[in-house]
């Protein structure tokens, strides 16, 4: 018999063990620990049953041979080995990884269209540096950023560059945040990236009479800063319910765990706890009068 490894046993086990050899120790009497094997067992045929034939030369009626050995070696097989630190012994191979850093500290982020035209204004400054760099890195940096190569006006931010804007974090966010999941959910949902990179769910709304968007949804994961964003910017939209927000946001975005999400955000609005959380409720209401629920005839009243 055997004594288990201490680091895969258990403090269980190990106490069990312990305590067998402190008894053992304190008794001074002489034990033989081993361990019988199945076809060493004699107790086994009165569990399992055997026919009379075997049950003529059968252990049962004698034992296993090993106990009428008498050679000096068999005590080696009942001793019970000491404590030993082992070792497990494994190959490690090492790798080089290209890891995809944040464009945004999210941490510093509370609102979607505020994050949208931070990333607007920083778009504009990239175009007008691109042009004064050599050809070749300005061709990398556009065909990195697409988003570049679409004009803007001269003042305000347009319509455009905020959907510039938020593709380019939608990118930056799959290409941190999707590696695993779009493994995983490849087969289910039918995702593909578009032409502008941006990886889409296809379902089976295809001939249906929506946008483009809602047919073929943005796909976020959903434990991350910017899918609370989106979905706290769909419920700023008249301060909407949790149906009426997810509502909103499968219009162009896909998540997983949305309902749990939108009860968080809508749970955090300050404006709807002011609202709903009233220190007093209002007092149940009457049955209603008997005019308005019982039939009647023409003319009755």
């Amino acid at each position: 018999m055997k004594k288990p490894r201490t680091d895969t046993a258990g403090i269980l086990v190990n106490n069990r063990i312990n305590e067998i050899k402190s008894i053992v120790q304190s008794t001074n009497t002489p034990f033989r620990f081993g361990h019988v094997g199945t076809k060493d067992n004699p107790a086994d045929c009165a569990t399992r049953g055997i026919n009379k034939d075997e049950l003529r030369h059968h252990i049962w009626w004698n034992g296993p041979p090993i106990i009428h050995q008498l050679d000096t070696n068999i005590s080696q097989f009942f001793t019970l080995p000491a404590n030993c630190d082992s070792y497990d012994v494994s190959n490690t191979m090492a790798t080089l990884t290209s890891t995809v850093d944040d464009l945004l500290d999210w941490n510093r982020q509370s609102d979607l269209k505020k994050t949208q035209r931070t990333v607007a204004y920083v778009l504009r400054f990239f175009k007008k540096i691109i042009s004064r760099i050599r050809e070749n890195l300005r061709n990398r940096i556009l065909h990195n950023i697409p988003e570049l190569q679409s004009e803007s006006p001269q003042q305000f931010i347009s319509a455009i560059e905020y959907e510039n804007a938020l593709n380019l974090i939608v990118r930056n966010h799959q290409k941190m945040y999707c590696g695993s999941h779009v493994q995983k959910m490849h087969g289910c949902l039918r995702l593909y990236a578009d032409d502008r990179n941006v990886i889409r769910c296809k379902g089976r709304l295809g001939k249906a009479d929506i946008p483009q968007e809602a047919r073929e949804p943005i796909f976020i994961s959903s434990k991350t800063k910017l899918a609370e964003l989106i979905v706290r910017d769909a419920h700023l939209s008249y301060h909407c319910s949790t149906c009426q927000t997810m509502a909103n946001v499968r219009q162009r975005f896909w998540m997983s765990r949305l309902r749990n999400l939108s009860k968080k955000v809508i749970k955090r609005c300050v404006a709807c706890q002011k609202m709903n959380n009233l220190p007093y409720r209002y007092p149940d209401m009457e049955d209603l009068p008997e005019t308005r629920v019982q039939r009647t005839k023409p003319f009755q009243h």
